[in-house]
């Protein structure tokens, strides 16, 4: 039996009465979409609503029945039965929106309503994120809410093993390992992915979720001194346990940030007795152990869609500086001291992406930034000072942060490797 689609052009009227507060079409995500009932067949032309075969795509299995399953430790079971059902889809057909919008609409979606509580006053964010496949291809994989079950067992299962998703169900243990490793672009290596998992799944109770995001950020870093692509599981697991020499040294388990910067992935990736790239910072070459260091910077660059909405931040800022580590669309304040007088402002986390926001904006007159400028953050006890470099005013200061940026727009640093900043 062959699977059939919702047109393009009737997913583009879902979009559009969504977005446009259609009363009609908006209760339908809380009392059910049918779409025999005259309500429904008003909002279309009657030729749009007819379904489109999906390259011959053929069910393998009658409809998993996944309705009553609507905890998150329901996943990996629901997860299991997606997958198998559609086990020999194609990964062009796996990527076609028209599908999974058309399985949360029709088969799935009582799933899709009582997994994700969509209600009244759920927002149009959430209901477009779970009931569509917007955004880019790693992100939107995992925001539907039936091709999220599907994808992650694909990208798991290990036909070679006795147990054939023993990934799959590390995978859906962590919200964290999901979102550090299935959303970044080197989990689409195979190598990487299951040396990753295989990592985890003998590290899971040594290392806290905060204490894992030093090897997905130490792994996503190798990126930029080897291809990744080239690397095998065993490459992958053995890279991980340098890191966790490096980081984790015996008899402490408190990762040092602080060398993040410094790059210590140039000691973890390369032969102990080879010459290092050099990565130091004012010409001081890294030692064997990662350097202490007492004062800690969040540096980061005005662009200029920081001043068209607000500033943005790298999620190692938010996490490691800020201490912010909230679900899609929380928020957390941070005290700000600007010239002696205290701002507080908020962050957050959006809806729909891995993205954060400072809304520096809201104080922007008071603290004068402007295109280009350098904001150095520096953590204080309860809060943190913030100074502004000008390239005309500062240019001396705003010069060597400039060449310590590198060409990108944040920077993690610790004080006492630079100069003293003053405006």
């Amino acid at each position: 039996m062959s699977i059939k689609v919702l047109s393009d052009k009737v997913i583009e009227a879902y979009e559009s009465y969504l977005i446009n507060n259609n009363k009609t079409f908006r209760k339908m995500y809380q009392k059910g979409f049918d779409l025999s009932s005259d309500p429904y067949k008003k909002l279309f032309v009657q030729e749009d609503l007819q379904f489109e075969d999906i390259n011959g795509l053929n069910m393998k299995s009658e409809i998993p029945n996944i309705t009553e399953n609507i905890k998150t430790t329901d996943d990996y079971e629901n997860s299991k039965k997606v997958f198998l059902w559609l086990k020999n889809m194609s990964l062009a057909d796996a990527n076609d929106k028209r599908l999974w919008i058309t399985l949360t609409h029709t088969y799935f979606q009582e799933y899709t309503r009582n997994r994700w509580s969509i209600q009244k006053n759920s927002s149009d964010d959430v209901i477009k994120s779970r009931y569509f496949y917007s955004g880019s291809g790693l992100q939107a994989r995992l925001r539907n809410s039936v091709s999220r079950l599907w994808w992650i067992a694909k990208l798991t299962w290990r036909p070679d093993l006795e147990d054939e998703f023993v990934f799959t169900k590390i995978a859906w243990s962590s919200q964290d390992l999901m979102q550090n490793l299935f959303e970044r672009s080197f989990c689409t290596y195979k190598g990487v992915r299951f040396g990753m998992l295989r990592f985890y799944k003998d590290n899971s109770k040594v290392y806290s979720d905060t204490e894992f995001r030093i090897f997905y950020k130490e792994l996503n870093a190798l990126g930029a001194t080897k291809p990744l692509v080239l690397m095998t599981e065993e490459d992958v697991y053995d890279f991980l346990k340098k890191v966790e020499k490096l980081f984790y040294p015996q008899n402490s388990r408190k990762a040092d940030y602080s060398t993040f910067k410094v790059k210590a992935i140039a000691r973890a990736a390369e032969p102990e007795k080879e010459n290092y790239p050099d990565s130091s910072i004012n010409g001081e070459k890294l030692k064997e152990q990662p350097l202490q260091y007492e004062r800690r910077l969040y540096i980061k660059k005005i662009v200029a869609q920081d001043i068209e909405r607000t500033p943005s931040i790298s999620k190692d800022a938010a996490v490691i500086f800020f201490n912010f580590n909230k679900d899609y669309g929380e928020v957390s304040y941070a005290n700000l001291l600007y010239r002696g007088i205290e701002k507080m402002v908020s962050i957050k986390k959006r809806k729909t992406r891995s993205e954060y926001r400072i809304f520096l904006n809201q104080i922007r007159s008071s603290l004068g930034f402007d295109l280009h400028d350098i904001i150095v953050f520096e953590k204080k006890n309860d809060g943190y000072s913030v100074k502004i470099l000008n390239k005309e005013r500062d240019w001396k200061s705003y010069s060597e942060f400039e060449s310590f940026l590198a060409g990108e727009n944040h920077l993690l640093m610790n004080q006492n490797c630079l100069n003293e900043v003053s405006n």
